[in-house]
């Protein structure tokens, strides 16, 4: 799993708007939202790229995402512009778990709890 930090959430929000989520949250009784959302999402992200060696900066892109997603949905209404780059980060996780992008190299070991597919579909050995 990638190292994610708060600061990697300025590369797509200001840290202004980021310390204003963060203070109405804690005031909602979160005691510490973004540090929390982050490893949730991380979480998230590994559990569909399991099997994947992703470049760390897709991964933090992904993860970004689907953390202001969550960030700003714990406040009410989402922006169209985090909808957007969640829906598209969803979309692409989950075709990534369905191995859609086959220049994606697999994990070399690949995780214990990982098993490689296999199966026969059609008349011939899927690879």
């Amino acid at each position: 799993m990638i190292t994610f930090i708060e600061k990697d959430l300025l590369a797509d929000i200001s840290k202004r708007e980021l310390d204003g989520i963060a203070k109405k949250l804690v005031e909602l009784g979160d005691p510490d939202p973004i540090t929390t959302t982050i490893a949730e999402q991380l979480q998230k992200v590994d559990d569909f790229t399991r099997r994947y060696a992703l470049p760390v900066d897709r991964e933090k892109r992904l993860v970004r995402a689907l953390v202001l997603f969550e960030l700003y949905s714990r406040l009410g209404p989402i922006p169209a512009k985090r909808e957007t780059k969640h829906d598209q980060a969803m979309k692409e996780l989950r075709e990534i778990r369905d191995g859609k992008f086959p220049d994606l190299p697999l994990k070399d070991p690949l995780p214990t709890d990982v098993n490689p597919q296999t199966g026969n579909w059609g008349s011939g050995k899927k690879f």
